[in-house]
């Protein structure tokens, strides 16, 4: 009963190798669990790692996309403004020659009109 005020029940008063095993198998499982514990977390931050690698990849696949296009936008504004220069300067000179075709054209009318009234008076 001494044993008992003690604490211990009967069956580890009989064996008292028993509580020894006992809490070496307890300590054995808590290492367990902390392994497994550490383990689990080296494995969650190993596929955040792999998982940020994947979207920086392909952030930067669209950064690169996104270049080539802008690159390509701004050939095209380039070639649109020379055109736009070359068809202004083309329109300039049109605009020149149509005045002195018009100016021509004024010419001839006065030589024709002058003609026909020296017809005119000549044939009176």
């Amino acid at each position: 009963m001494n044993k008992r005020a003690e604490g211990m029940s009967e069956a580890q008063a009989a064996d008292p190798v028993k509580p020894e095993k006992h809490e070496t198998n307890r300590k054995e499982k808590s290492k367990r669990s902390v392994i497994i514990y550490i383990a689990t977390l080296f494995i969650v931050v190993f596929l955040f790692i792999l998982l940020s690698y994947f979207v920086q990849q392909r952030n930067n696949s669209q950064i690169s996309t996104l270049s080539e296009r802008n690159a390509t936008a701004q050939h095209n504004i380039e070639n649109l403004q020379q055109e736009n220069l070359q068809l202004k300067s083309d329109n300039t000179a049109f605009q020149e020659r149509i005045a002195n075709l018009e100016a021509q054209v004024a010419d001839l009318q006065n030589q024709l009109g002058g003609q026909a009234q020296n017809g005119a008076t000549s044939g009176s």
